[in-house]
């Protein structure tokens, strides 16, 4: 008896570029940003993710959304970059990008829910290793599941959640300590302001 053939997979019909540039620009353009840390990085980025759907775009898979799909190749080119800048730049020179040096953020980009809204989350999320950043951002910022997350990074959806509690809990251990030693300066400032009160006898 012969044995039938596998159903061929289908794949998805192709929606028009300027559909899809409209659709998913705006998030995988912040999405590249927060991984990066660099609106330049993170625009040739968006640029080359696009160039890759445009010519690409036929052999999405019908499992797979385009949504997954764009996302998959945004994480592959900022590993891309961020391997080939760890070869032609020193270490100290990544860590300035961390530090906020050569960053050009206009405005801090807070994670949703239970990630609190901080003027150092960008900083500190380049702090972060990367594939915990990465899993972070596409979980806070794009309501990607667990299960779309794992198809993007191609690991199981069991890593996906180890990366994401580490990666939370290592954020949060970061911004509580921000915040301590900005409450330990108002209070010693407030100190000083005392005695300066109390010498000049108002």
């Amino acid at each position: 008896m012969k044995k039938g053939k596998p159903p061929v997979e289908q794949k998805l019909p192709m929606p028009s570029f300027d559909e899809i540039y409209e659709a998913y620009h705006a998030i995988l353009f912040r999405s590249a940003y927060l991984m990066t840390g660099n609106r330049y990085d993170a625009e040739d980025v968006l640029q080359d993710t696009f160039l890759i759907a445009f010519t690409k775009g036929n052999q999405v898979r019908r499992k797979e959304s385009y949504k997954a799909w764009l996302f998959r190749i945004m994480t592959n080119l900022v590993y891309q970059r961020q391997k080939k800048l760890r070869r032609e730049y020193p270490e100290e020179e990544i860590a300035r990008v961390a530090d906020g040096e050569e960053t050009n953020a206009s405005a801090s980009l807070p994670l949703q829910e239970e990630i609190p809204q901080r003027l150092d989350l960008q900083r500190y999320l380049l702090e972060l290793k990367p594939k915990e950043r990465e899993v972070l951002v596409l979980f806070y910022y794009n309501d990607l599941s667990i299960q779309e997350i794992a198809g993007i990074c191609r690991c199981s959806q069991g890593t996906i959640k180890s990366r994401l509690f580490s990666g939370r809990k290592a954020l949060k251990a970061k911004l509580a300590r921000t915040e301590g030693t900005r409450l330990q300066k108002r209070k010693s400032l407030t100190e000083e302001e005392e005695a300066y009160v109390e010498r000049s006898g108002i």
